[in-house]
């Protein structure tokens, strides 16, 4: 029986996620799930720093789902097998959160105003980038990896474009529907009216960002370089311990030599407490790093 690679555990989440797409898609609980999970502006991150993460799981667009999924299970079973799973994780969850991130400057600039950052391309699109830097010689077909990246990336940008475009304007006729049916008087309540008037205003104020995703082609790289750099420096620091640790053992190894040789000289009377101390510690210490020491009989 095989290992469960994480790439995996991530599709069965986002596929969960696109289901909860389809079900939902024009139910009040649904936009209620995109504002609680989504990353709107720098307050709300502030008040919610999970949505760095949760905001991965919900789709707002079919194609983006399969373009995102598509992605992890081309680029990333190759990423986590050269990375492993845990600095893959490292990479992508990195990665969306730095999308997130991006989201929310281009929000606080003007740029994305009323616009709510969900689903997990962007990351996706960083594994692309990971793979380019990790398999450069990697080819697909008959092609080298590096065109084939240049040419989905075009390809990317066009459809993530599209998917921006279409999902504008079938908001905004959805919303200008339902506030001409309301405002029409065919409701039966008033508070009817009220509820369709403001689900059409929160529909428009939780408006997808789907452009900002394609910032994953570079923040996928910076991801990469953050993870391969931070395990540099664990690995050294582990390094740098073992070799104080090492010094020190021979700082030790010394002074049991000189007070050894002091016996010598002048019997363990010349000793001072601190000294006798020391070398009870260090006798009891190298003989539990020793072992009992067996012999084997013929």
């Amino acid at each position: 029986m095989g290992v469960v690679k994480a790439t995996h555990v991530l599709c069965v989440v986002y596929f969960l996620g696109f289901l909860v797409h389809v079900i939902g898609q024009d139910a009040p609980w649904h936009l209620a799930l995109v504002q609680a999970l989504g990353v709107h502006d720098a307050a709300g991150l502030f008040a919610s720093p999970w949505t760095l993460v949760t905001h991965l799981a919900l789709y707002r667009h079919p194609l983006e789902a399969v373009l995102a999924v598509g992605i992890l299970l081309l680029a990333g079973v190759r990423v986590e097998q050269r990375l492993g799973p845990a600095r893959f994780l490292a990479v992508y969850l990195l990665s969306g959160a730095l999308v997130a991130l991006a989201h929310v400057g281009l929000v606080e600039a003007g740029v994305a105003a009323g616009r709510v950052l969900t689903g997990s391309l962007g990351a996706s699109i960083g594994l692309l980038t990971a793979f380019l830097f990790l398999m450069p010689e990697r080819r697909v077909g008959s092609l080298p990896y590096p065109i084939c990246y240049a040419v989905v990336a075009v390809v990317l940008v066009a459809l993530v474009g599209l998917i921006g475009v279409y999902h504008e304007r079938a908001l905004l006729d959805r919303t200008e529907k339902a506030r001409a049916w309301a405002e029409s008087g065919e409701a039966n309540r008033p508070e009817e009216r009220v509820d369709l008037l403001w689900h059409a205003s929160a529909q428009r104020r939780a408006r997808p960002n789907h452009m900002v995703h394609l910032l994953g082609f570079a923040l996928g790289g910076v991801a990469l370089g953050t993870t391969l750099a931070a395990g540099r420096y664990r690995r050294r620091a582990r390094v740098l311990r073992e070799i104080r640790g090492l010094q020190e053992e021979v700082d030790a190894r010394a002074r049991v030599d000189e007070l050894l040789e002091k016996i010598s000289r002048h019997g363990m009377s010349s000793l001072s407490r601190n000294e006798r101390k020391f070398l009870r510690y260090a006798s009891r210490f190298y003989r539990g790093v020793q072992g009992p020491q067996t012999s084997s009989s013929p």
